[in-house]
This record gives structure tokens, sequence and C-alpha cells, in this order.
């Protein structure tokens, strides 16, 4: 919230963009695109950044949407190629605001497209709906690195004095059980194959689609 007041202008620039007019599953893109310029401002900062532990913990690939080549894409089902279609378009709208974010990031880092789009993918795997109605989008360093289950056994929660806590939803056995959370819609494959890049097999069920041509 600090960053966010410190960054007003910043904000309200990405809003005028119109990115703020489209929502992505309840979470306004133009939230999503503050939190990418803050991770590449901390990128910059490097050792001297107080999340370097946490952004040197980070993947250094993945395979999502803006990962997947001209072959790939042709491979998808029609719902994740449109899927992907979506988070790649969304992509194209972050780099379109690089005129307006000289000053704020290196020229280095602006005309680094590798490392941009790393950074969009860590928004977009990374980063949940805040609680409430407001539309934002947040990560939380360290509960962000939990795997996925549809049946998970455990949610980051905020008590009263804004800390989080991620708190037991099941009994959990001692020894080797994984604490895993929920990305949100376990029933939903095509959405984790576009934005997490893996199909999640284990729900005993799963959304039917129609494609009408």
């Amino acid at each position: 919230q600090d960053w966010r007041e410190q960054h007003a202008d910043v904000y309200d620039t990405i809003l005028a963009a119109s990115l703020g007019e489209q929502n992505d599953g309840q979470v306004y893109l133009a939230s999503h695109a503050c939190l990418w310029l803050r991770v590449l401002q901390e990128y910059e900062l490097q050792e001297a950044s107080p999340f370097f532990p946490w952004l040197d913990a980070l993947p250094r690939e993945f395979a999502t949407a803006v990962e997947f080549d001209d072959f790939e894409l042709s491979c998808l089902p029609p719902f994740v190629k449109y899927l992907a279609n979506v988070d790649r378009g969304h992509y194209s709208e972050f780099l379109a605001l690089r005129p307006q974010l000289t000053g704020l990031l290196s020229e280095e880092t602006l005309q680094d497209e590798e490392l941009l789009r790393w950074a969009f993918n860590v928004v977009v795997t990374r980063a949940r709906a805040s609680p409430g109605d407001s539309g934002e989008a947040e990560i939380i360093p360290l509960s962000d690195m939990m795997n996925h289950a549809y049946n998970a056994n455990a949610d980051p929660q905020y008590d009263d004095d804004g800390n989080v806590h991620v708190v037991a939803t099941q009994d959990i056995n001692q020894g080797n059980t994984a604490l895993c959370k929920c990305y949100g819609q376990p029933l939903n494959p095509s959405r984790f194959m576009s934005t997490y890049g893996f199909f999640d097999v284990a729900p005993p069920v799963t959304y039917a689609k129609f494609m009408p041509d």
C-alpha cells in the first residue's frame, strides 16, 4: 500500500492506458501491471532489495502462454488457445506501457524483453486477488511458493493486523505431507495449462467446454 501511494501517478497512468477497464478473473489488469513494475524495480536493486532472497529463489524459466511458440500454440485445444492468446495480449499491453515507465526503470531493463517477460510470468503465476471486492491483486512472498492441489490442505489468510498466516484447512499428518493451496478454479484445466503450463489431473471431474465455430 505504501508503494502504491508513492507511485500514485504511475497507477493513474496505467489506468489512463485503459488497462483498468479490463477485468481478469476479478483482478484489475492495472493492478497486475503495477506488480509487474514493482518486481522489475526490486530486480534492478539486486541484493539491495529486501525481496532479493525471494527473487533469487524464483524459477528462471516458465512454461506459460507467453512462452509458447507457434507450433505449441497450434497444438492447444481451442479454449486453452483462446486463454493463451488473452495472456499474450495482456503482455503486449504491458510492453506498450514502456514509454510511461521511463525514469522508473532503467533503459537497459526497458529494452530487455527476456527480463520483461520473466517479470510478467512471475506476476501472472503468483498474483492472487486481494481480500474483499477491491479488484486489486497481490503477491505474498514465500506463500506463493506453495504448490497447487484441488483439495488444498492450507490457505494463506490475514489476521486483524494485516499479517499473513498459512492456516491448515484440514488435518495434516506429520511427515512428508506437503502444504498445498488452491490456485483457484480447480475444475478448469484449460486455465491451468494457459496460465501455469500444466494440467491438473487430480480432480475427479472437470468443466466441459463447447467452442462454436
